[in-house]
Order: structure tokens, then sequence, then C-alpha cells
């Protein structure tokens, strides 16, 4: 999994939202305010706080269905 540190939020969630939606997207913060803010400003497949390995612990989850923001079709 690619890493990516940046200096705000802001430029966490406009490095998002300038690509393809991803399949997850892992945020770790203290604080609840900057996990709601790029939680209601990004689409992905998934989103997990402060955990890495979550959705696997959950039995018979589902693979994520994913459609391109540009054209549409489906990603998954």
């Amino acid at each position: 999994l690619p890493i990516l540190v940046v200096d705000s939020t802001d430029d966490m969630v406009k490095y998002i939202n300038a690509h393809d939606n991803p399949l997850a997207i892992y945020v770790f913060s203290q604080s609840t305010r900057n996990r709601d803010y790029v939680f209601e400003r990004t689409r992905s497949g998934g989103f997990v706080h402060n955990d890495v390995l979550v959705q696997f612990m959950i039995p018979g989850l589902s693979v994520f269905r994913l459609r391109s923001r540009t054209t549409g079709t489906d990603l998954s």
C-alpha cells in the first residue's frame, strides 16, 4: 500500500479527489474532526480510522464495488 503524508487535511482531500476513487482510505488521526472532514469529502470503497485490519475481521465481507468517476464503468 502506498503511504501518503501530507501537510494538511485539505491537501489530502484534494489529492484523493484528483484521482479515481481508492478501494480504501485509511486515516490515522487523533482528531475526530479530521476523520469526519475526510470521510464527508471523499469517496472510496472503504473507510478506516486508526486501524488497518478491521475489514478482514468480518467473515463473508463482500468485495467492494467501485465505478470510475470519469467513465462510469465498473472497476471491480
